[in-house]
């Protein structure tokens, strides 16, 4: 089913785009901090993301993974809104003696982005995203259940070089809980085509009992455009609490068509 509706997408987006890549403001992608942006691909046109992240759980015998391809395919269906197909291989290592590895494809995702308002001043932009995890990862990565989620984005942009975005999402979990997460991004255009950002982002379970506890996390990074529809990126973060995994680190790309 995924490699059937990543066809169609790239077989639809040649034909609909109304602009050439070349014409368009640079690549704004989702990747690689938390923090989704406001903008929607232009209409007509198909955006890939894609990368690979390695972390390392804290504590005794704590696990580190691979997360990769991270894929994402972004489509314009028009010039506010687009729909987003997502899909994700991960191994999971533990470090203790004589736990096996886990791996597997995670579940796909289906998400559309809207953006609703421009910015005027000091008032952000705004947009909303509406997610739902289908239960179609290998067995012992799944979540083995349909889970919705939804985001909202705001964004500032300012005349010098700096700008920041803030996303407040919640989800539901593989066993039944919900999950909020918050996060602020503050991006810097270092240069015409390198641009570097800090982020902060907080994991807080809203009912998941006695034993679940809020996970916070700091990361920072660097966006290079290799033309104006071409990206990669690399970024590192690292846990603030002691619930929060150790460190995470990663790199990855993005191109338009």
């Amino acid at each position: 089913m995924v490699p059937a509706a990543l066809g169609l997408l790239l077989l639809v987006a040649p034909a609909a785009g109304a602009q050439k890549p070349d014409s368009l403001p640079p690549i704004d992608t989702d990747r690689p901090d938390f923090t989704d942006g406001v903008h929607t691909v232009p209409h007509g046109h198909i955006q890939f993301e894609s990368g690979y992240t390695y972390q390392q759980g804290r504590g005794t015998d704590a696990a580190h993974s691979h997360s990769l391809p991270e894929a994402l395919v972004r489509f314009g269906v028009t010039p506010r809104v687009e729909v987003r197909l997502g899909e994700n291989f991960l191994v999971v290592r533990p470090d203790g003696p004589g736990v096996p590895s886990v791996h597997g494809f995670d579940d796909t995702y289906v998400a559309t982005k809207i953006s609703a308002t421009a910015q005027h001043g000091g008032i952000p932009a705004t947009s909303f995203e509406l997610k739902i995890n289908l239960s179609t990862g290998s067995d012992l990565i799944s979540a083995h259940r349909t889970l919705p989620g939804g985001a909202l984005l705001l964004g500032w942009e300012t005349r010098g070089p700096w700008s920041a975005g803030i996303e407040a999402f919640g989800t539901r979990t593989a066993d039944d809980h919900v999950q909020a997460v918050g996060s602020l991004s503050v991006q810097y255009q270092a240069a015409s085509r390198v641009q570097l950002y800090g982020e902060g982002f907080t994991v807080q379970p809203v009912n998941g009992g006695s034993g679940a506890r809020a996970e916070h996390y700091a990361n920072s990074g660097v966006l290079i455009l290799l033309s104006n529809s071409v990206q990669v990126d690399a970024r590192i973060g690292f846990g603030l609490n002691h619930a929060a995994d150790r460190y995470f680190a990663g790199f990855g790309f993005a191109v338009r068509h």
